[in-house]
């Protein structure tokens, strides 16, 4: 056995010492450290009398990483004959996975105890400095990336955007704020596991549609952004219309399509801060969402002071609700039978600094945040007032209808506070009447009925608000029993413009027949024309409300128009 002089140890060991300084350095991809292991064997390799270097690693699937990894490389192999049994270095965690160094010998090659203890400390470099390269690894992924779903996060879009901005590419660009409709229901019906694996599966295939020079990331929760090619804009925009992901509930696994709210904005040229494009897209993507009810909307300037009065609304509201300076107006309601006002609806009006501000400029911010259920309360408080007053003067009381937000089915308690408030006055609760809106969601569906079987048990009238405008009419009139059905304005808009029987007068008239059948009376709202009338009292609708009649006037003109005459 060949034994090395001490200058033959020592190059070994400069040579070592250079090759662990440059691992130490290294901060690239795990390849790449392979590659320089790989090097630098090739010349200590020979020193050593090393034939083949294999590794084995096996890491579990983390939150970072989720796959894992599990992987055989030979990361150097001298071309000459070497030993089939290999010297192993194993080094495992547990739970967390193992790494094996495989170093075989060159065939007949005699090894001392010094070419032994620099393989075993060479093994260990290996070992240490490649736990370092994959952690640094992870960490980087962990700074970029969605950790659930493993997308980039909003440093990492901002970034893209920042080097197209660079590259005077950016204005080839659009940007989107996607969330997705109704992912709550999602976790409704499955455990909060599935309901991860879920968003992870939706996040893929959204990242799927985008092309390698485009960006998808995660902003949190069910919220992403997209930075995607404006030439791509329709294939895009058809491509977030319905991902279809698999479910696991309690009855079993579901396909169920997930559709989409993309607030867009068109990145101009000469943005200098990446930053600049959240607060547009946000803007558009709340409009499309709580204003418009629209799947797409590309911000301009009108959005913006759109939402500037909207907020300008939801701070002056609470103390303007406090000083009474939201106030009930009612819109009159009349038979068809006899000519006569049978009803009214009180509807929500805003007396602001000597101005009487529109319900279309007030309505959709509190309809945003919930707080519209606070000025419903109020209106029905007001309601409850008139009624009342109407009664103690001898009066025989109309039904007075107002108006109950979805919202308030987010409150399990919203009966029961409604109960609350009419006990305190001395009337009749069949002279109240709540309207409540057609376009319900499926999801919704439960609390409904428990908030309609309560009025109803309590002896108030229920009414279907907007019928037809949305994708539950038939369902509704299937699973409710409720007083009155008010067809939407929609339908009868254009009644009277052409001598020929349109699409919606047929509608119209099988509905009136269909609502009979169910012991329901129908109300035709958003009447302005003699034509429109006529034609309702020729199928046999109950009540018409509009413009023909009267607009929505104060309590004091409704009071001496139909009341105390």
């Amino acid at each position: 056995m060949k034994v090395l002089s001490n200058e033959e140890k020592n190059v070994i060991l400069v040579e070592i010492q250079k090759t662990l300084e440059i691992w130490g350095q290294y901060e690239g991809p795990q390849q790449g450290f392979d590659i320089l292991v790989r090097k630098s064997f090739n010349i200590l390799g020979p020193m050593l009398n090393v034939g083949k270097v294999d590794i084995h690693l096996k890491t579990v699937g983390n939150a970072i990483v989720h796959e894992g990894l599990d992987m055989i490389s030979t990361l150097y192999e001298s071309g000459s004959e070497y030993e089939e049994t290999p010297m192993c270095y194993d080094f495992s965690v547990p739970d967390r996975g193992s790494f094996s160094l495989h170093i075989h010998m060159l065939k007949g090659a005699a090894s001392d105890d010094f070419i032994s203890e620099q393989i075993d400390f060479l093994g260990k470099m290996i070992y240490s400095y490649g736990g370092r390269v994959r952690t640094m690894l992870m960490l980087g992924k962990a700074i970029t990336c969605d950790i659930m779903t493993g997308l980039p996060n909003k440093d990492s879009v901002m970034r893209f955007v920042g080097r197209n901005i660079q590259l005077g590419r950016i204005g080839l660009y659009n940007a989107y704020f996607i969330n997705v409709r109704n992912f709550k229901y999602i976790n409704k019906i499955s455990d909060h596991m599935s309901g991860d694996d879920t968003m992870v599966q939706y996040a893929q295939k959204l990242a799927a549609i985008a092309d390698d020079d485009e960006i998808v990331g995660r902003l949190g929760g069910d919220n992403f952004v997209a930075i995607i090619k404006r030439s791509e804009t329709v294939a895009f925009l058809e491509g977030i219309k319905g991902i279809e992901v698999d479910v696991r509930t309690k009855s079993g696994n579901r396909t169920i399509s997930l559709s989409a709210i993309a607030g867009g904005y068109e990145i101009p040229d000469d943005i200098h801060n990446p930053g600049e494009i959240m607060n547009p897209i946000s803007i558009a993507n709340q409009m499309a969402k709580q204003v418009l009810h629209r799947d797409v909307v590309f911000y301009n300037d009108s959005l913006a002071r759109t939402i500037i009065d909207g907020q300008r609304v939801l701070v002056n509201f609470a103390p303007s609700l406090e000083n009474g300076e939201f106030v009930a107006y009612f819109q009159p309601k009349i038979s068809l039978e006899t000519g006569k006002v049978c009803g009214a609806e009180a509807l929500a009006r805003w007396k602001h600094e000597g101005e009487l501000i529109p319900p279309a400029q007030f309505i959709p911010p509190l309809e945003g945040d919930g707080s519209i259920c606070k000025l419903d309360f109020e209106i029905l408080r007001q309601t409850c007032e008139i009624i009342e007053s109407w009664v103690k003067n001898g009066r025989e009381p109309m039904t007075v209808s107002v108006n109950l937000s979805r919202w308030h089915l987010e409150d399990p308690f919203t009966a029961d506070k409604i109960i609350d408030m009419v006990r305190k006055y001395k009337f009749d609760p069949k002279y109240l009447e709540f309207e409540i809106t057609e376009t319900i969601d499926y999801k919704e569906y439960a609390a409904l009925t428990k908030l309609i079987t309560r009025l109803r048990d309590y002896g108030f009238t229920t009414s279907v608000d907007d019928f037809g405008t949305g994708y539950s009419s038939l369902t509704m009139l299937k699973d409710f029993e409720l007083d009155v059905l008010k067809l939407d304005r929609a339908f009868i808009a254009k009644i009277g413009e052409s001598d020929e029987v349109s699409r919606d007068e047929i509608l119209i008239t099988t509905v009136i027949s269909l609502a009979r059948k169910l012991n329901m009376k129908v109300l035709a709202e958003g009447v302005e024309t003699a034509a429109q009338l006529d034609f309702l009292k020729s199928v046999g609708c109950d009540m018409v409300q509009g413009f023909y009649f009267s607009t929505p006037i104060s309590r004091d003109d409704f009071e001496k128009k139909y009341i105390y005459v």
